[in-house]
């Protein structure tokens, strides 16, 4: 099975690289994934986005790049990645408060890179599709 999140980790090391440096303060801590090797060239990539805390992975120690990328895992590496914290006052019908995403949703709608559906939803446990993505970044 072809990896899904490396496609999404190298567009952010892409815009990363041409953000200006300044934007990352050097707050690296050491991360570790049982799943994933530093030493390869997507693992390298994967190390770089956590140690910056635009990514992490499960709280079993993997990251499992296997996985597919959810529309509110994708909101919280936008948000991180550009450095968006505020907040929409209005979200959508199957956002609320206890759910993880709430405001990483809130923020990606006040920023407006995203959209909801037709019925007032966001849908965030649904994966996103690449098209989805690519309207997004």
């Amino acid at each position: 099975m072809k990896n899904k999140i490396i496609p999404l980790i190298l567009t952010a090391l892409m815009t990363i690289s041409i953000m200006s440096t300044s934007v990352f303060a050097d707050t690296t801590t050491k991360i570790s994934f049982s799943d994933v090797s530093a030493s390869t060239q997507d693992g390298a990539a994967i190390y770089k986005l956590a140690e910056k805390g635009i990514i992490n992975g499960n709280p079993d120690g993997t990251f499992a790049p296997e996985s597919f990328v959810t529309r509110a895992q994708l909101c919280k590496m936008v948000n991180n990645i550009w450095g968006f914290t505020e907040m929409a006052t209005e979200g959508f019908s199957d956002v609320t408060k206890d759910k993880w995403y709430y405001s990483y949703v809130l923020i990606g709608k006040k920023a407006g890179y995203i959209n909801g559906y037709d019925d007032g939803t966001f849908k965030g446990d649904n994966f996103v599709t690449r098209e989805q993505a690519s309207a997004i970044i």
